[in-house]
Order: structure tokens, then sequence, then C-alpha cells
């Protein structure tokens, strides 16, 4: 879908598109269960990925349990390990966040983006979809959960809600968790700065992911990206007080960037201290 003329260059076999992976059903109708009847995973598969960010800049804050735990998992069999993982299930001691996907696909237009073309328009969960995955995470002993999209700020728009107001609703249901929220569009960062400023001081939000791309408003603008940096800068630093981790990334050597243009980049990092930073190196 994202480039079918090339892929039909050396690939002519049927497929299913992910912005609409019922389509599977075509070339399985055997199957016993359908696509519509699986509910949406809550945990990211990492071993497998294909590809992982060529440079991270990182200031680690894990905690000693979650080194040991990690350690201990390297260094015993396999047998050992899975008695750990069933003790630290019977406890509910959780290593990792469960994950709710709020949405499908993307509003956005950024330039240098393809995945537009296979993934599709932005499609909101209901509401009352995310409010169950998050009471099975509660049931099954969690205490943090990663909010994730390819744009979560923008959930809700199409029903009507937002994230914000997702947050609330599942607070109401169950208080003792925190939100760890992942793709927050600096867009949708600064429309709701106040109500996120809120949920962070109050304790609830452990981590925001929001990718800046570029620290310089000119190639923002050839990004097709939120490009107010002053504006974005008092945001994070506002954010900076209240959040306990900042990620953010930025895209190196995007078409006609300079040096200097990229040194603002670093300059807008170093500026509000964030704790971690995927740096990717642009592709044609």
């Amino acid at each position: 879908d994202i480039d079918e003329e090339r892929t039909g260059e050396f690939f002519n076999g049927r497929y299913f598109p992910t912005k609409d992976i019922k389509k599977i059903e075509k070339i399985f109708p055997e199957f016993k269960y359908r696509m519509e009847e699986i509910p949406d995973a809550n945990e990211i598969y990492f071993k497998n990925e294909l590809r992982k960010p060529e440079g991270i800049i990182r200031q680690d804050n894990i905690t000693i349990f979650n080194l040991a735990v990690k350690f201990i998992k390297r260094i015993l069999p396999a047998k050992i390990r899975r008695l750990l993982k069933r003790i630290l299930k019977i406890f509910n001691v959780r290593e990792s966040p469960f994950v709710i996907r709020i949405a499908y696909g993307c509003n956005q237009n950024c330039a240098y983006c393809s995945h537009l073309r296979a993934i599709g328009p932005y499609r909101s969960k209901q509401l009352e979809v995310c409010i169950h995955e998050f009471l099975q995470g509660i049931k099954e002993g969690y205490k943090i959960f990663k909010i994730t999209a390819m744009n979560t700020g923008a959930y809700g728009l199409d029903i009507g809600s937002s994230l914000p107001d997702l947050i609330k609703h599942l607070l109401n249901k169950y208080s003792n968790v925190k939100f760890d929220i992942e793709e927050f569009n600096p867009l949708y960062l600064v429309k709701y700065k106040k109500e996120m400023y809120e949920l962070c001081k109050s304790g609830k939000i452990s981590k925001i992911s929001a990718p800046i791309q570029s620290g310089n408003e000119r190639i923002l603008r050839l990004m097709n990206r939120y490009y107010d940096i002053s504006e974005l800068l008092r945001v994070f630093k506002l954010l900076r007080e209240v959040c306990p981790t900042l990620e953010t990334q930025i895209i190196a050597g995007f078409p006609s960037e300079t040096d200097a243009e990229f040194e603002e980049s670093l300059r807008f990092i170093i500026d509000v201290g964030f704790d971690f930073v995927y740096v990717w190196p642009y592709y044609d």
C-alpha cells in the first residue's frame, strides 16, 4: 500500500492491507475465528523487531528491582525463569506496562512519512472498548498502563471525546494507576497542556513521549509538523516540572538541513532536559 507499483516488481501474490486487516478472511476462509473476533493485543513483542534506532541518547531511571529482574532472567535456566514469572504474577508484580492502543491510522500528513498510505485515516477506539481493556489489565494486576497509537493526542476527535477525557474516565474506574503516554504529537501536547499538567502534577502520568523531530522552525515547516518552537519549549519546560520522564524523537539529516539547524535540535533537547531521545537518520 505504501508503493504498490514498486511492490509489483518483485511480488505478485495475494496480500491484505494493515488499514483493513479483516481482508485476511478472503485469503484464509477456513479460519475458525474471524479477525474481528480477536481482541487487540495488550503487549508489544520486541524480539522480532526488524530494525532498532541507530542512535539512542539515554539517561536511565531504571529501578534496582527492574535491573535485578533483568539480570536474573538472563542468567537463570528457562525452567527457573518460568517459575520466577509465576511468582511475580502471584504477587501482582509486573515488569512491563499493560498496553492499550486507543486508535488506528493517522490524521496528520507529515512530509517524510509513508505510513499513512498503509494504515489509513484516524479511527479512535470507542470509549467503552478502551475501558474494557483497562479493566482487564487491572484484573491481571497491572498498575502502569501504556497509552499508544500512531497519534495518541488526536484521540476522540472523530467520536466527540479527547485524550484527557479518556484518561479521566479510566481513573474514575480505578485510580491507583499511572499512565505512560506514547507518540504524543506536539500539536496536541500544546492543545492539552493544562490538562496534562494537572494529570502529571497529580502523579497519574509517569511518562510522556512527544516526538518533536526537529528544533528548527524551517525544517519543521518542511516536515509539515508543529513549528512554534518557542511555545513548544514553554510547554515542555512546564511539564518538566511535574512529569517524571519526558522523551522525544528527532530526525537527523532531513533534506536541506544545515549543521546550524541540527544544532538547534540539540539545544532544544538540552534546554528541556529530556530523559530519553531517539535519533533517527533520514531515509529517502
